[in-house]
C-alpha cells in the first residue's frame, strides 16, 4: 500500500520537474528511504511511466514518459544545461541498431559560445 503512495508522490514531483535525479526526488520526499525512492522509480520506469535519461556513466536523470510528447535532449558540455529537442528518427543513419529509445546530443549552447 505504501508503494502506491510513493508512486503517486514521485509522479507528482516529475510532473513539476523536467529531468530530475533520484537524490533530488528523495529531497522532495524526505520521509521515504532513498532505497524506496530508487525501487519505486525503477518500478515506474519498468511500467513505462517514467523514462531514464543517461547523461553520462555517473548521472541518470528521470522524467515522465509521455507518448504524446516524445522528445530528446541537448546537453551543453560547457555549462551542463539540458534542453528539450525534437529529433526526427528517420533522419538518423544507424548500423546494427534495432530501435532508438532516446537521443542525447552533446555540444555547446549559444550562451556558452557567446562567452
Amino acid at each position: 500500500m505504501r508503494h502506491g503512495i510513493y508512486e503517486n508522490r514521485i509522479l507528482s514531483v516529475l510532473k513539476k520537474e523536467h529531468l530530475i535525479s533520484i537524490s533530488s526526488i528523495h529531497k522532495k520526499i524526505p520521509e521515504a528511504d532513498f532505497s524506496t525512492i530508487f525501487r519505486t522509480v525503477d518500478r515506474l520506469s519498468t511500467r513505462g511511466l517514467v523514462r531514464a535519461v543517461h547523461v553520462n556513466k555517473d548521472m541518470v536523470l528521470y522524467e515522465l514518459s509521455d507518448e504524446h510528447n516524445l522528445h530528446d535532449h541537448f546537453l551543453c558540455v560547457d555549462c551542463g544545461n539540458i534542453e528539450t529537442i525534437v529529433v526526427t528518427r528517420n533522419n538518423i543513419q544507424t548500423r546494427n541498431v534495432g530501435g532508438i529509445v532516446d537521443v542525447l546530443v552533446r555540444g555547446h549552447c549559444l550562451e556558452c559560445i557567446r562567452k
